[in-house]
């Protein structure tokens, strides 16, 4: 840790706790508990509704997990620490959403199954004849008939990208982690209000201090009161949707004086609780950028005939087709201001954040800090390896490649590290790695099916778990020891359990209504890109124009001192209106809340009200998911 963090936390509490270790072998019971018995919870969820109950951004497993394990070890009379408490909320996320084998039948599908790809063409051939051999089985494949992962076919692409998955997702995202953890946390301070939330659930259960337990505990019943008539009713007991999900599409109510506008409500109350926790000025932000886009900027192109646009799209039809087919472009080059534009602006704070990685102090050390020398010659060196591979495999030009690996691939982890820790929202640019293929002239199949990471933001969430780590005193190695642990027990396990809702029923079909859903979507979209029919006219100077709108932007607020946040406008124009509409709401509810009660109030329980909201709703999702198993699994059934 830094010596002005210290410092904060000696003026706060008086002195400084030690950082201690998260895993034990109680944190280790309770994550193989998650990996054997939540895993196939989560991965049917997804298959069945599409929600990716393990995810990052909907955490409802982790939730679930640490308040299991609170509870079971408060009964037996030994409480968790809430290092121990981290631990199993965070690496439940990872050890139920290490769902790797998903990623091989979802390859075969977008080969040998689906019949969206054969009707496109490369290289004068259907798509799929001219897709490698390492990136899935061939249509001839017995793979089709016998449903299994357990096949020679399966050998190569199964060898190929869990090495180099491994190599990507458990080294260099880890030291993308550090980097901008140090930069954003500790360097400019950002909130990381989403960090916030998952701290205060494992110091409330942890601490059991009475008045914050009551409160944690009554919020989550409101919570899981809304989440039961929302989730439960329809997933858990089939029966009529009252609530809409995601959102409520309001665009029959503004297609005729706004054609091609977008606007709803989003119905997850997560939205709202989020909405509570920014900064007012932040979702303000994120308001403008979404409403400049989808009800102002929409209209104004489909009058040009920019966009596709028929009366009866819906939220999501049009979200999908104008961001594929104009605002993908103007998103990158308002990112990139975003993300790197205000450090220009402070380059001092900038230098100084990274200064203070190449000197570990002994707090530091204990936190588990890296010496920035090392990260960046690991850096250099694990990008080196995977840059050497990409080449060879795919034959893409090297200086395009250098330029994704080397560069976008560190760039876009901090774009979103800004992005998450100011609206704890964590969004990767689109087709910046695509846009860059197309605009190299490469005429081959092979690069867009690399395994190698090409410029995702890959590492962004790190930093966010290393916040949390310094907020409940966990020493990042035992955070990191546990994720290498946990990993290969996770991805072994995804292969068993995948074979198994393999065998039930194949995917995609009708016992899986998700993937027959999104998947020819995914595939479609693909495909465009793959096939050069995706146009890039205009794309440069779409992408210049608005970073220079972006750097405009950035400048007015370091000099004009405009309260705005420019990676919350980015934020708000990438994502649909409905949950920005929501989070909006929590923002004013939180100003209404300020306003009767006062903010001394308000901060002091905030935090604990959003960990509560948050609680209830996983609680009764996986109550739903496990509702949805139990009907879902008699249909295969031939009595």
């Amino acid at each position: 840790m830094t010596k002005e963090v210290i410092r904060e936390a000696e003026e706060t509490t008086g002195a400084v706790e030690p950082f201690k270790s998260g895993l034990t072998w109680r944190s280790f019971l309770a994550l193989l508990y998650a990996s054997i018995v939540l895993m196939p919870a989560a991965l049917f969820a997804e298959l069945v509704t599409g929600i990716g109950i393990a995810a990052v951004g909907m955490p409802v497993i982790g939730f679930v997990a640490v308040y299991l394990a609170a509870e079971i070890a408060r009964l037996a009379g030994a409480s968790l620490t809430k290092q121990e408490l981290f631990i199993i909320w965070s690496h439940s996320l990872i050890a139920t959403g290490g769902t790797i084998a998903m990623t091989f039948i979802n390859a075969l599908y977008f080969r040998s199954i689906s019949p969206v790809s054969w009707a496109f063409f490369k290289e004068g051939k259907p798509l799929p004849l001219v897709i490698p051999d390492w990136y899935a089985p061939p249509p001839t494949s017995d793979v089709l008939r016998l449903r299994t992962l357990f096949h020679p076919d399966f050998m190569v692409p199964v060898a190929l990208y869990t090495s180099i998955y491994f190599l990507t997702w458990r080294g260099l995202y880890a030291i993308k982690g550090f980097i901008n953890y140090q930069i954003f946390a500790i360097g400019e301070k950002l909130p990381f209000p989403i960090s916030q939330v998952q701290a205060e659930t494992c110091l409330t259960l942890a601490d059991r201090e009475p008045r914050k337990y009551d409160l944690l505990m009554v919020t989550a019943f409101l919570a899981a009161f809304y989440a039961f008539v929302t989730y439960f009713l329809p997933y858990g007991l089939g029966l009529p949707q009252i609530i809409p999900i995601p959102w409520v599409d309001l665009n029959p109510s503004i297609e005729r004086s706004l054609p091609g506008a977008s606007f709803g409500i989003g119905t997850d109350i997560i939205s709202l609780a989020v909405g509570m926790m920014l900064p007012f000025n932040v979702v303000l932000s994120m308001l403008i950028g979404s409403v400049a886009v989808w009800l102002i900027g929409n209209p104004l192109l489909v009058s040009y005939g920019q966009i596709e646009y028929r009366p009866g799209m819906d939220i999501a039809l049009i979200y999908q087709r104008s961001t594929l087919q104009f605002w993908a472009f103007p998103s990158i080059g308002l990112a990139v201001a975003a993300g790197v534009v205000p450090l220009l602006l402070r380059p001092k704070q900038f230098a100084s954040a990274l200064r203070s990685l190449t000197k570990i102090t002994g707090e530091s050390k204990q936190f588990g800090l890296i010496s920035i020398k090392y990260l960046i010659i690991l850096f250099l060196a694990i990008s080196g390896v995977l840059f050497g591979l990409a080449v060879w495999l795919t034959r893409f030009p090297w200086y395009y490649m250098a330029l994704l690996i080397f560069g976008w691939s560190f760039l876009a982890p901090m774009i979103a590290t800004r992005s998450y820790g100011e609206t704890g929202l964590s969004i990767s640019v689109p087709y910046v790695t695509q846009t860059t293929i197309l605009l190299s002239g490469y005429q081959g199949a092979d690069i867009w099916f690399s395994p190698v990471d090409l410029g995702s933001a890959g590492g962004s969430d790190l930093a966010g778990w290393f916040k949390v780590c310094e907020l409940t005193r966990t020493t990042i190695s035992s955070w990191l020891k546990a994720w290498v642990i946990i990993t290969p027990i996770a991805w072994a396990l995804s292969f068993l359990y995948v074979e198994l809702f393999w065998k039930i029923a194949p995917i995609p079909s009708a016992t899986y209504p998700a993937t027959n859903i999104v998947w020819p979507v995914n595939v479609i979209n693909s495909a465009l890109w793959i096939t050069g029919a995706v146009g890039l006219t205009g794309s440069q100077i779409s992408i210049l124009y608005s970073f220079i709108i972006g750097s405009a932007i950035a400048l007015a607020n370091q000099f004009l001192h405009i309260p705005v946040s420019l990676i919350a406008i980015w934020a708000g124009t990438s994502s649909a209106i409905p949950p920005v509409i929501t989070m909006t709401l929590g923002g004013v509810i939180s100003r209404i809340i300020v306003w009767k009660w006062g903010s001394a109030a308000w901060n002091r329980d905030r935090t604990t009200i959003v960990a509560g909201i948050f609680l209830g709703q996983s609680i009764v999702l996986t109550l739903a998911v496990g509702g949805t198993m139990l009907v879902k699994s008699l249909w295969p059934l031939p009595f």
